[in-house]
């Protein structure tokens, strides 16, 4: 029995903590010290870009690298409203930002994709998605991908992308093409 405060502790207070900390050594790696967290992918960038329809789609661009640094480019559609942000624009996302889109590009698998999701119809708008991780670079497009069995997991990366770069300011959600 152990003691503390002058109280014995049984064995099932005993179990309960061998089980506490094996529990943490698995969950570390099995390490008793938890690891640092992996360091930053100087290889690290995103591309997403959105291709015109035949309709009011968003026609841009948006590349992110690993210091966090975002160039915005915003193109005119074939029909009216374009995106609201013309040209090109600069921004930067936090390493925490940054750290978050490298782990969504893994959880994605995008490395174990087809290059290409293409439905046969006409006036979509084209997305294309490009990651370089650990030095290896993927690009997938997806045309009306959902169609064909795209993975939920490229939207995702797209999304994520949009997100990561918070350019709702020069897109507007309800001008996005629902897929």
């Amino acid at each position: 029995m152990w003691f503390k405060q002058s109280r014995a502790l049984g064995p099932s207070a005993v179990v309960g903590i061998v089980a506490m900390v094996a529990i943490e050594y698995a969950a570390n790696g099995g390490q008793l010290v938890p690891q640092a967290a992996p360091a930053a992918d100087p290889t690290f960038q995103a591309h997403l870009e959105r291709g015109p329809c035949l309709g009011a789609c968003p026609v841009y661009s948006v590349d992110i690298d690993a210091a966090g640094h975002v160039t915005f480019v915003g193109r005119r559609s074939t029909t009216e409203p374009s995106v609201s942000c013309q040209g090109t624009r600069h921004g930067l996302i936090s390493a925490h930002g940054v750290s978050a889109l490298e782990a969504s590009v893994d959880r994605s698998g995008v490395f174990g994709l087809k290059a290409a999701y293409q439905a046969p119809i006409t006036n979509q708008s084209a997305f294309r998605v490009t990651v370089t991780r650990h030095g290896r670079t993927k690009t997938v497009l997806d045309y009306a991908g959902g169609m064909v069995g795209m993975p939920k997991a490229v939207t995702e990366l797209e999304t994520a992308i949009d997100s990561a770069t918070d350019d709702r300011a020069c897109v507007a959600p309800a001008k996005l093409v629902a897929r």
